[in-house]
């Protein structure tokens, strides 16, 4: 594909100054007022979420890529009853700007960073997540070689289960209107290869209802692929 010179020059010039502005940042002022105020929406069940966390994250500056964003989150809030939050919070002294964030967790997911000017305390913030339904697994496995059987859902926590036979019913979290994969492994730690990794992947198009159900049976681990 051709580019004409002034698209090009264009571009070169938008890069430039994004570049220059990013490396002229500065930290802002120790004990600056940091403020938002908002709600937290699921646009695929069109409702607010309640008791969902929202994280305030700082940003640095790291060379010439612009801002990056850490984990050791500076500030935190839980929507209420109606989906409604607050963050009322004094700059650290080390962030440029921040981002806020939905937690995702067992019970929410999809989280979606949405930049916050921190120049301006923020009074209508519109942050989108997912409320997680739950997948009744019906799981048998006729024989485990090795003991512990692995299952991990695509969103929400994964489960352990222990016996050379299982047959057990398990709630696991899936995400709404959308292709969820459930993975089901063993491993095993021999003396002189190393870790085995059995695994096989089941994919599942989950709906809006808010349990789905789900069985699935395993003649013997052995059937499961090495990988």
């Amino acid at each position: 594909m051709l580019i004409k010179h002034s698209t090009m020059k264009k571009i070169f010039s938008t890069l430039f100054v994004t570049l220059l502005l990013f490396s002229c940042a500065k930290d802002i002022k120790k004990g600056t007022r940091i403020t938002a105020r908002g709600f937290v929406i699921d646009t695929v069940k069109n409702k607010n979420l309640a008791f969902a966390k929202v994280y305030l994250v700082g940003g640095k500056v790291r060379g010439s890529n612009g801002v990056t964003y850490y984990y050791n989150y500076v500030d935190s809030a839980v929507s209420d009853i109606n989906g409604n939050f607050t963050i009322d919070y004094k700059a650290e002294g080390n962030s440029v700007d921040y981002v806020l964030e939905v937690a995702s967790d067992e019970k929410f997911s999809n989280a979606d960073y949405q930049q916050f000017p921190f120049a301006n305390n923020e009074t209508n913030v519109r942050l989108k997540s997912q409320e997680l339904n739950f997948l009744k697994l019906n799981l048998k496995v006729d024989f485990n070689r090795y003991d512990t059987f692995y299952v991990y859902p695509s969103y929400g926590y994964s489960r352990r289960l222990i016996g050379r036979s299982i047959d057990t019913t398990i709630l696991l979290k899936v995400l709404p209107n959308n292709t969820n994969t459930i993975t089901y492994r063993i491993m095993s730690i021999g003396n002189d290869s190393g870790a085995i990794y059995r695994r096989l992947i089941d994919t599942l198009n989950i709906g809006l209802t808010d349990t789905t159900n789900h069985s699935k049976r395993i003649f013997s681990t052995y059937q499961m692929p090495l990988n």
